[in-house]
């Protein structure tokens, strides 16, 4: 009687094992998924309607961006890490999917594109996230300033962190210049493929996070 249960516990104990050593097996073979960020970053043109007390709406050109039907990601790149920071694969212009939305901010009188990069990352826990300085984007930190960065918390975020230099504002109740600061700091859940906007009374980021397909994909 006790060999059956030895046999029976021996059984039940490898079998345990063999389940164990499987699911670290898989978790190894499956590297974590890959996805693109872009940030087109442009400003309001005209500041003369701009006030801290009345935020500027987002014309009805860029309401109609943010609604249009992206084409799918096709991206393809390679696990190898791009320039710095080592974590991230730094994008070219011609692998931005976002260069029509750009070209069309381009041609408004209304606004002013100031810079419009793209990279490739992981999406870590919130708690392991890790910002990504926008001069390592080789973006002009006379025009613009600040960080961003990707994370999951039950589902994907974007956190940016941006500011313009600082420059005179007129606000309505003392109609005098002042320094204020010009920063969107902020989060948002983002859906895969989708447009999200962050807006500010002197300036606005388009963003859009796609999943990257790969070779092994």
């Amino acid at each position: 009687m006790n060999t059956r249960k030895n046999l029976v516990d021996a059984s039940l104990l490898l079998l345990g094992l063999l389940c164990t050593l499987s699911a670290a097996h898989s978790q190894e073979a499956e590297p974590p998924a890959l996805y693109q960020v872009e940030m087109i970053i442009f400003r309001h043109a005209d500041q003369s309607r701009t006030t801290q007390e009345i935020p500027r709406p987002p014309a009805q050109q860029v309401e109609d961006m943010l609604t249009e039907e992206l084409p799918k990601a096709t991206t393809r790149t390679s696990r190898t890490p791009g320039t710095a920071p080592p974590n991230i694969t730094v994008l070219g212009g011609d692998q931005l999917s976002l260069a029509g939305i750009r070209t069309r901010l381009e041609k408004l009188s209304a606004y002013d594109v100031l810079t419009h990069r793209g990279w490739i990352q992981t999406a870590p826990d919130v708690a392991q996230a890790e910002e990504i300085d926008l001069s390592a984007l080789a973006v002009d930190i006379q025009l613009v300033q600040g960080s961003a960065s990707v994370y999951k918390r039950r589902y994907l975020h974007l956190a940016v962190d941006v500011s313009l230099p600082q420059q005179g504002l007129q606000t309505e109740s003392t109609n005098d210049s002042q320094q204020l600061p010009i920063t969107i700091d902020d989060s948002r859940r983002m859906r895969l493929g989708r447009l999200s906007y962050f807006d500010h009374p002197e300036f606005g980021i388009i963003a859009l996070i796609t999943r990257v397909k790969t070779e092994e994909s």
